[in-house]
């Protein structure tokens, strides 16, 4: 769903639908479902580790971003 931003002539708000709302809340679902899955055999500290490891990808991959690198 496309809407014009009041405050910004230049912007659109986008948004989901209902029926976007209702699969995107089941799909988070299912997604949850299978993470405890795959994640199952870790230990908590196993499962931290991990953790850190995903936040510094992602940390490096902003930077890379922001950098402009392709």
């Amino acid at each position: 769903m496309k809407t014009a931003d009041h405050s910004d002539g230049r912007a659109w708000k986008l948004g989901l639908t209902a029926k976007g709302d209702r699969l995107c809340a089941q799909l988070s679902d299912d997604l949850r479902a299978v993470n405890d899955r795959l994640f199952s055999g870790l230990s908590r500290s196993e499962m931290a580790l991990v953790m850190r490891m995903f936040e510094k990808i992602l940390t490096e991959g902003r930077t890379l971003i922001s950098e402009g690198v392709d």
